[in-house]
């Protein structure tokens, strides 16, 4: 016991000498090493509970006593040089020089990348707007209304179902979109043909499986106008797909059955891929 008193006494006396030391200049980083020191896994103190084990049982109560006093007074005088290098450091900023404002600015080597949907996304757009389109944006939480209702979707059609469109709780009517043609309606709704809209943006569905996300990013077209049909349709789609993927690309469409469509087309587009100088053709679907 008289050695663990012994030590108890000299660390104390080694902890408010270094404390002294640090307070001249105290700062986060000082005080944190100081507190391992003593209080870590492997801190002085620390070694001195772990050695309490070997004390016989009459004299370990007034040994812990005096390791508990101790820990006690560097704990206390810790949280108050804690304090002090939390002060120090504010004046330390305060008596710092002003930031010059009227240096110039150096040119900061470009950091970053738009992301690949963005890129995607520019690209498409930037197509449609050559053909006269007009980009139109609408709210990603819209009322079935606009979403379902008069877009001709009746009461009982299978999109409207939970499994494949998200509601909002406690909003019977009020959903997240889950495709950009709410779009359509709303701008049918505020201006007047002819009309000519590109509408891009996010879309949610009950989707989630390795070819499918919650999540995901729509384009759709639609023109309203006279004298206007589907191989218009045809044309459009296949100038556009041409642009993206190349002149050479072949498409072709056949009918198509969806239960989220009332009427639906898929667009087959065969595209030539070159590899090992061979030529070769992938199909692809792509609506």
């Amino acid at each position: 016991m008289a050695s663990i008193l012994l030590q108890s006494s000299e660390y104390e006396q080694q902890f408010f000498q270094e404390l002294q030391k640090i307070k001249e200049r105290p700062t986060a980083n000082s005080v944190e090493e100081l507190r391992i020191n003593y209080l870590g896994r492997k801190g002085h103190v620390t070694k001195l509970f772990e050695a309490l084990r070997s004390v016989s049982k009459e004299e370990r109560p007034e040994s812990g006593k005096a390791l508990n006093l101790l820990r006690h007074k560097i704990e206390t005088a810790l949280e108050s040089l804690k304090e002090e290098a939390a002060e120090f450091a504010l004046q330390e900023k305060l008596a710092a020089p002003p930031l010059d404002i009227d240096r110039p600015v150096e040119d900061s080597p470009k950091e970053g990348a738009l992301h690949p949907v963005t890129i995607m996304r520019q690209k498409l757009l930037k197509i449609f707007h050559a053909h006269g389109f007009t980009v139109y944006d609408g709210p990603e939480v819209d009322y079935d209304l606009y979403n379902y209702e008069l877009l001709n979707f009746p009461d009982d059609h299978p999109a409207r179902e939970m499994q494949d469109t998200f509601f909002l709780q406690g909003q019977e009517k009020l959903l997240l979109r889950s495709h950009t043609s709410n779009i359509q309606i709303h701008t049918m709704l505020n201006d007047r043909p002819p009309l000519r809209i590109i509408a891009p943006g996010r879309v949610f569905r009950c989707d989630n499986d390795p070819t499918h996300t919650p999540m995901f990013h729509q384009i759709e077209a639609f023109i309203v106008d006279k004298d206007i049909n589907f191989s218009h349709l045809k044309g459009m789609i296949d100038g556009f797909l041409k642009a993206i993927f190349g002149a050479d690309m072949q498409t072709r469409f056949r009918p198509s059955f969806s239960h989220l469509l009332n009427q639906a087309q898929k667009l087959i587009c065969n595209a030539r891929c070159v590899k090992a100088k061979v030529a070769e053709f992938a199909a692809i679907q792509v609506g």
